[in-house]
């Protein structure tokens, strides 16, 4: 079901609205929407086969869209060709869980710095050279790095290398996708502290994809939590960790294991139960301690419960 949207913030630079996903016979997404603002942090959170990827990929234009509408500064992002996505590429840039996997390790560092400088021209080739050594330094690699291969550096300097690589094009908006989940709890804060100081230097738009609620509390403005597709909840991130309405939020958080003093949370887990997502009413039913028989019958639709939240639960807010 699509869901409305308060316009309180003015021409926000990513407007999504009912997108829907089918792999096959199988609907991924079922009519997600929000906005994100210039210079926000959106955080998506779920536990696995939530959506959170599917919806990510999808954004970047690596998934076709089964419908809906995803406007990037007004452009139409759903059905868009080849050729409409190349300038969009430099101002929307997307970052992956794995750095092993997303650095293409025939290429040396410097070479994969200056391939977006590259297929853009945005930069001469005289010039090249010294514009990858200050992504390198915004990154907090020193220069030598540029004549490695990808194998020979750590997990935290290859994150380091495709965010330099993400930077190089000036984009406006990055789609994080796991960004530290990968890393060793030593290395995932100085990333963290990286993405927080780059975008207070930039004015970048961070769409997060997180399963650690350290992440999410140290980075995010707001929060949306999918649950089978479906968004189900929508607050900034202090109200939604404080109070959150939706049964599947709360046993997401409960679920969380506790944090280490000078560690991040670990991942989150599967909330309260194995159940499946239910095929009619509410999708979360077979696992709500509230579910009453309303929720068999009806979707619930995402509705404005005030102070910028959202929540698609007829009984918003109730039970444990």
């Amino acid at each position: 079901m699509a869901e409305a949207i308060r316009h309180d913030r003015v021409s926000p630079l990513l407007a999504v609205r009912d997108l829907r996903v089918d792999y096959g016979t199988r609907r991924a997404l079922h009519g997600v929407g929000f906005d994100l603002a210039r210079g926000e942090t959106l955080a998506l959170v779920g536990e696995s086969g939530s959506g959170k990827s599917t919806l990510a990929r999808a954004l970047a234009g690596l998934l076709p869209a089964s419908g809906g509408s995803a406007r990037f500064d007004g452009v139409e992002l759903v059905g868009l060709r080849p050729r409409g996505w190349r300038p969009l590429r430099r101002r929307l840039q997307l970052v992956f869980q794995d750095p092993s996997s997303s650095l293409d390790p025939r290429l040396r560092v410097g070479t994969i710095v200056a391939e977006p400088l590259a297929i853009h021209r945005s930069v001469p080739r005289p010039r090249r050279g010294a514009k990858v050594a200050e992504l390198l330094a915004q990154v907090g690699l020193a220069q030598g790095l540029a004549a490695r291969w990808p194998h020979q550096l750590s997990g935290g300097e290859r994150q380091r290398v495709a965010l330099a690589r993400a930077l190089a094009t000036e984009p406006e908006l990055l789609i994080l996708d796991e960004p530290v989940s990968s890393l060793d709890v030593s290395v995932q804060a100085q990333i963290l502290n990286l993405l927080a100081s780059l975008r207070e230097a930039r004015g970048l738009g961070y769409l997060l994809i997180a399963h650690h609620l350290g992440v999410v509390r140290q980075l995010a403005d707001r929060v949306a939590v999918l649950f089978a597709g479906r968004l189900v909840e929508e607050a900034p991130g202090d109200l939604l960790f404080a109070t959150p309405l939706h049964p599947y939020t709360r046993a997401l958080l409960a679920a969380a294991p506790r944090p280490v003093a000078g560690q991040l949370p670990r991942a989150l887990g599967a909330a309260a139960g194995e159940a499946p997502a239910a095929a009619e009413g509410c999708a979360y039913r077979l696992r709500c301690p509230i579910a009453a028989e309303r929720c068999a019958r009806e979707v619930p639709a995402l509705r404005e419960l005030g102070a910028g939240r959202r929540a698609a639960c007829h009984y918003p807010g109730e039970g444990p």
